[in-house]
């Protein structure tokens, strides 16, 4: 009876392929990623000025004083005669980055909340 192949996920085979480090790759993303977008951390660049600058950094802005505060923003009084915040969508209020708009400005938060979306989004694909 022939002895079974040992299965390609398994340590025993040798494919004869050299297995490349984790770190490396993750280096590797993270300069491709930060090459892209190395203009992102000139002072006082605006990465989009319509949308960004105008709808939703305010909106991070809001959001993080709001947090800071200590509370969580129900209602956005700036919009007309106000609008429910937190149930809405595009506020990103639960959103794992939101964090950093607490942590730093606005701005900056914006810019690393890019860089850290690509990142993640190379390390998935």
């Amino acid at each position: 009876m022939p002895s079974p192949e040992p299965d390609s996920n398994s340590p025993d085979c040798d494919t004869g392929r050299r297995r490349v480090p984790s770190g490396l790759i993750v280096a590797t993303l993270l300069g491709i990623v930060l090459a892209f977008y190395h203009g992102l951390w000139w002072p006082g660049l605006a990465l989009v000025k319509r949308d960004a600058m105008r709808f939703f950094l305010p909106i991070k802005q809001y959001l993080a004083e709001r947090l800071a505060a200590g509370e969580l923003p129900q209602w956005f009084p700036y919009d007309a005669l106000g609008r429910p915040f937190i149930g809405a969508t595009h506020t990103g209020v639960f959103h794992p980055f939101t964090l950093l708009y607490v942590l730093l400005p606005a701005p900056d938060a914006y810019r690393a909340s890019i860089l850290l979306s690509c990142l993640l989004a190379a390390l998935g694909a």
